[in-house]
């Protein structure tokens, strides 16, 4: 999955966007951002986009349940 930080809006995420991360010491192919904030940004996507397919299967299962 391709996407810029910017693209990210969940709210945890901006949050810790937000904060400096000026003093990262990390090699330059990761630029201003820690691999561990990264990790941490992942999982929130993770996350979100288990909860968002979960939500849809739910959906799903409450129209084919009124179907019938």
């Amino acid at each position: 999955m391709w996407y810029s930080l910017c693209d990210i809006k969940l709210p945890l995420a901006e949050a810790l966007l937000k904060k400096d991360h000026s003093k990262a010491q990390e090699p330059a192919v990761n630029g201003w951002i820690h691999s561990d904030l990264l990790e941490e940004l992942r999982e929130f996507i993770k996350e979100d986009v288990k909860k968002t397919s979960e939500d849809m299967d739910a959906d799903e299962d409450m129209e084919t349940a009124d179907d019938f």
